[in-house]
């Protein structure tokens, strides 16, 4: 597993998006 700030940041903005949606548990799982 490659941690690359870009992945960082693409997952960080998908859980907001999520997170948006009401879904929290792909922030869950960064967190």
């Amino acid at each position: 597993m490659r941690n690359t700030i870009e992945d960082y940041v693409r997952a960080d903005q998908t859980a907001r998006t999520w997170k948006r949606l009401g879904i929290d548990r792909l922030d869950r799982k960064i967190t």
